[in-house]
């Protein structure tokens, strides 16, 4: 199987004899970046001019404010989603996001998280990465904070397709199943929908269906649901596998 049809992590500040033999013998579509690769500006410059000179397309990280800051030993704390969106500041913060991403050579935020906040599920789960139960609200947070990415020529993912907030387990940890409820789904999918044509990229859970299967292995959800039926034309991601 090539290599371009993944995104895959390393290990440390620079790359490794190992990992730049890999790189090059397949280079993978893009890598993803962690707090582990990150600890001075011009070294994260350097980082990623070395993926690149081997062949890798895109570089991603996870710079979402709050709990999952990864520029946060760069930077100092940025506000989570919730909080800039409570305070109006979500174009702001997406702006925030994508200058200092501009400036370090990465290319796409994975971000933002458009699952619904809901009590007792992704509310608890997702915490401040979630910026409100309701999708209308959800939609212009969201819109918000990528035109703010975009407007510093960085690209965003809407995240974790097809909706997360009613999973009431952590998803890297254990597998939760995500009640059928026709009605909730289609609040759950409204903010994908809406924001597909902006985002052009959307990241797909884990969460599993009442059959048990996680969305990233369902050809129902991960294929006629995301292409089919709502008619994505973009790129899809799997949620992360380390």
């Amino acid at each position: 199987m090539s290599g371009g049809l993944f995104g895959v992590g390393v290990g440390g500040a620079s790359l490794t004899p190992s990992e730049r033999r890999i790189l090059a013998e397949d280079p993978p579509f893009g890598v993803i970046l962690f707090r582990r690769n990150i600890e001075a500006p011009d070294q994260v410059r350097e980082l990623v001019a070395s993926v690149r000179a081997l062949g890798t397309r895109l570089v991603f990280v996870d710079q979402e404010g709050g709990p999952v800051d990864r520029l946060r030993d760069l930077l100092g704390p940025s506000p989570s989603f919730a909080r800039a969106a409570a305070a109006g500041q979500a174009r702001g913060a997406g702006a925030l996001a994508g200058a200092a991403l501009a400036a370090l050579g990465i290319d796409v935020d994975l971000a933002p998280v458009v699952d619904r906040a809901m009590p007792g599920a992704g509310a608890s789960v997702l915490g401040e990465r979630s910026p409100s139960a309701d999708a209308g609200d959800v939609v212009r947070a969201a819109a918000e904070f990528l035109d703010g990415l975009h407007g510093e020529g960085v690209g965003g993912c809407l995240k974790h397709f097809p909706g997360l907030g009613r999973a009431r387990l952590d998803s890297h940890l254990e597998l939760p199943v995500v009640p059928e409820d026709r009605h909730q789904e289609a609040l759950d999918l409204a903010p994908f929908d809406a924001l597909m044509p902006v985002a052009r990229a959307v990241m797909i859970s884990h969460a599993a269906d009442p059959n048990g299967v996680p969305a990233t292995l369902s050809y129902e959800r991960a294929t006629v649901m995301l292409r089919d039926r709502l008619t994505f034309e973009g790129a899809a991601f799997s949620d992360d596998l380390e």
